[in-house]
């Protein structure tokens, strides 16, 4: 039991580091490259805690896990409440908290479930490629997004000025 509380303090440690480091950031920060680099990290951290047999690094490792797992989190929230409509906002986060705390349930039946079959450590480790897997899918999805935002404003602007020149 001691052993269990040391881990989940090493995850509370991590995730105390990712909020003063998100608290840290300057305002205008790249939140959607931080948040992809930090899914790596909770991905990577999960990996390779998932084969780890000393004590002294899974702990170093659920720190990595506790900062990705944070930060990850927190800046996903905030891009949603940033980039919702405001007449949209409640809808959304109230849809988005309908998924985040109501998969957990379902989400842990089924780690339960495949951790009975396979084992707890390789469960882990399908937890960490799973989720590396999403962040390199999903990443470069959302700077493509910001690219054609950004192109798009960039048109629009040139469309005033050619507006403004000729009228």
């Amino acid at each position: 039991a001691s052993t269990f509380g040391y881990l989940n303090s090493a995850i509370g440690f991590g995730a105390m580091a990712g909020a003063f480091f998100l608290a840290s950031l300057q305002p205008g920060a790249n939140l959607k490259k931080i948040l992809f680099i930090n899914t790596l990290l909770f991905g990577a951290g999960l990996l390779v805690f998932s084969h780890l047999t000393h004590l002294s690094l899974a702990l170093l490792f659920l720190s990595v896990v506790g900062f990705g797992m944070m930060s990850q989190t927190t800046i996903s929230n905030t891009l949603i409440q940033t980039n919702v409509a405001p007449a949209m906002r409640g809808r959304v986060i109230s849809y988005y908290a309908m998924a985040f705390f109501g998969m957990q349930p379902i989400g842990g039946l089924l780690i339960g479930t495949l951790s009975h079959h396979i084992g707890a450590a390789n469960t882990i480790a399908a937890e960490g490629i799973m989720t590396i897997l999403i962040a390199l899918i999903i990443g470069p999805l959302l700077h493509q997004r910001e690219w054609r935002r950004n192109g798009k404003m960039k048109m629009d602007q040139l469309e005033e000025r050619s507006v403004e020149a000729t009228g």
